[in-house]
């Protein structure tokens, strides 16, 4: 289910796991922290369990990304789908935090894997959205990745705005609506 960010009841949404994700390095993270393993700052990756199945239906908004995770789920039994009368429009945004970038290439050397594999994503305009991004010497070592996801009911799968960004797209399914106005990407 989609909700409002509440680190005090002992869930761990996939909102709450990327506003994390996105707020690593702002002070005042500590209250998310007491759901996450591993050491904050390189390699993120938000992984579902494998044998979790089910579909998070979003009403509170895109799920909006801006910093460098890899997000996967397990094997394609996770859906993402638009809320009822909601008016979402993309399911995953990528984008910059205001007034800074968001780049893929790594600050510190490391090789980060950014992108979405293994989800399914249904029902919005927009399934994953890549904007104002950037990477730094157009290095393949470090593209946006989407791998394994199928994309259904969409009136474009994968849209690209100011995103200036290497690019790996393997083993996908993406289907528009059943009208003349669906794309793939």
């Amino acid at each position: 289910a989609d909700g409002d960010i509440n680190p005090d009841d002992q869930h761990l949404t996939l909102r709450e796991a990327i506003a994390y994700v996105n707020l690593l390095e702002e002070p005042g993270t500590q209250e998310l922290e007491q759901h996450i393993t591993g050491t904050p700052g390189r390699f993120e990756e938000i992984k579902f369990a494998s044998g979790i199945d089910s579909t998070i239906t979003l009403t509170h908004g895109a799920l909006i990304v801006n910093k460098r995770v890899k997000i996967t789920g397990p094997e394609g039994r996770i859906t993402l789908v638009k809320g009822l009368n909601s008016t979402v429009t993309e399911g995953l945004l990528f984008t910059k935090p205001s007034s800074t970038t968001f780049d893929l290439a790594p600050s510190s050397g490391f090789l980060y894997d950014t992108g979405v594999s293994n989800l399914g994503i249904s029902g919005f305009d927009v399934g994953i959205k890549l904007q104002d991004l950037q990477s730094t010497g157009f290095n393949m070592n470090w593209p946006f990745r989407l791998t394994n996801n199928k994309i259904t009911n969409v009136i474009s799968g994968i849209q690209m705005e100011n995103a200036d960004v290497p690019f790996q797209f393997a083993t996908n399914y993406i289907t528009g609506r059943s009208s003349s106005s669906g794309y793939g990407i």
